[in-house]
């Protein structure tokens, strides 16, 4: 009798990973696991499988032959190798396939790559995080479904973060640090927003694992503004809500060129924590500035600190930015988001 489901991607095993690839991948499999059971699903982990190929390979197939649906969630360099194995698996065994995209990366690579494009065209389902990619794969012939990025909200419900009634406002960025994350843009934020008041109104944590190339420079960064940023390390992937909530503002500076539907932004909506963001991808498509956020124009950190000024100054502003926010989070609920995946399911 064939299982339900086999997912292979990179998850947990003691390791705490915060980026978006395994946090979707853990939040997959919790959900897959209630929704059908334990026994009805096939786990493959991905994470650092360049170090034991022929063992990975091994339970690759053998996943492909147990199971009726085979979903893959590796990011833009594990797929091309993962992509055309799942098609030989699909000709061996007749199971679906289904490739759940991380990031905004997919359809420059395979406007690219036509035999990446090729192996897709045998997929029964490749769901992007953004209609923009939507669009883009589909006109390549894909068969393509939206798929947007997911969380679970708290169970006691969601909760408005207080309005701060002292200074410094409390304000964070959360996600990898890296360069392109807009790190230091975020730092500059904040010293213009404070150079404006004449006083330190503001003050920045920084919330995420460092890349270690990126770790010189950034303790360069925090070494230059101890007065008013600081690191606060790592959370588990299933803690950004509550890691959040406090903050009287999120701040998400990226250019990351891979950057599709950011969890970031999803948590801080979540977390009634009014997000400030680079108009940057995708962020569009999620962030309607002056409703459920504020999205100002490419790096221009002078207008973003205007905003942050804007929300220290405008309680009614606030709570309106939360309330649209508490909404925005509820149509990407994982409940409600995989409930309807589902339906693609065999």
């Amino acid at each position: 009798m064939k299982k339900k489901i086999a997912l292979v991607g990179k998850f947990g095993n003691g390791y705490a990973f915060t980026d978006g690839q395994a946090v979707k991948c853990m939040e997959m499999i919790d959900w897959l696991s209630r929704f059908y059971g334990k026994d009805e699903i096939i786990l493959v982990n991905t994470w650092q499988w360049t170090k034991h190929p022929f063992k990975l390979l091994v339970q690759f197939f053998k996943a492909g032959y147990s199971c009726l649906n085979l979903l893959l969630l590796p990011a833009q360099h594990g797929i091309k190798v993962f992509a055309p194995l799942a098609c030989m698996i699909k000709g061996l065994f007749h199971c679906s396939i289904h490739y759940i995209v991380t990031g905004g990366w997919l359809p420059d690579m395979v406007e690219k790559d036509r035999f990446l494009l090729t192996c897709f065209f045998r997929f029964d389902g490749v769901y992007p995080q953004a209609r923009k990619m939507e669009k883009r794969l589909s006109a390549l012939g894909i068969h393509t479904i939206l798929l947007p990025n997911f969380r679970t909200l708290p169970k006691e419900g969601l909760y408005p973060s207080p309005f701060p009634d002292r200074e410094p406002f409390p304000v964070c960025t959360y996600s990898r640090i890296i360069k392109e994350k807009g790190i230091e843009d975020a730092v500059r934020i904040v010293r213009i927003a404070n150079e404006k008041a004449g006083r330190c109104r503001f003050k920045l944590d920084i919330y995420g694992k460092v890349d270690p190339a990126y770790q010189k420079e950034f303790d360069r960064v925090l070494n230059a503004c101890r007065d008013y940023v600081s690191y606060c390390g790592i959370r588990e992937h299933n803690q950004g809500i509550a890691a959040i909530h406090p903050y009287f503002a999120l701040l998400f500076p990226t250019y990351y060129e891979g950057e599709g539907f950011a969890g970031t932004i999803l948590e801080a909506f979540g977390a009634g924590t009014p997000v400030i963001a680079n108009d940057w991808k995708y962020n569009n498509e999620f962030i309607h500035s002056g409703r459920n956020g504020f999205l100002y124009p490419f790096r221009n950190n002078e207008r973003a600190a205007e905003y942050l000024i804007h929300l220290s100054e405008d309680p009614a502003c606030y709570k309106k930015i939360v309330e649209e926010g508490f909404a925005s989070a509820r149509q990407y609920e994982t409940n409600k988001v995989l409930l309807a995946f589902t339906k693609n399911l065999r």
